[in-house]
């Protein structure tokens, strides 16, 4: 009986701690100049667009930083990356899948 409650009791704390990755999206930018840099490392204090989670940190000139971008912040940080005039591609289209 201990063992059945004790599995059932794991199982539902894994559960609790999952986080749900539904329709955030894994973004490849390329950066080509000192200016890019200097926005991305900026983003970050941009109000409304909440915490960016940058999976490669901006370090140098003519590198690709991939940043994951969840539903909300979508339109905002492509707004954002076109105003800058910062190419990007879509790596990963739904982290969840």
């Amino acid at each position: 009986m201990r063992i059945i409650v004790l599995v059932l009791l794991i199982g539902y704390l894994r559960g609790c701690n999952a986080k749900d990755f539904e329709g955030h999206k894994v973004l490849s930018v390329k950066t080509s100049s000192d200016e890019h840099l200097k926005a991305l490392s900026e983003i970050r204090s941009i109000k409304g667009l909440g915490t960016l989670d940058f999976w490669t940190e901006p370090r140098r000139n003519k590198g690709i930083v991939d940043i994951r971008v969840t539903p909300e912040q979508e339109d905002r940080l492509y707004g954002f990356l076109k105003d800058h005039g910062m190419e990007h591609t879509v790596k990963i289209q739904n982290l969840q899948k």
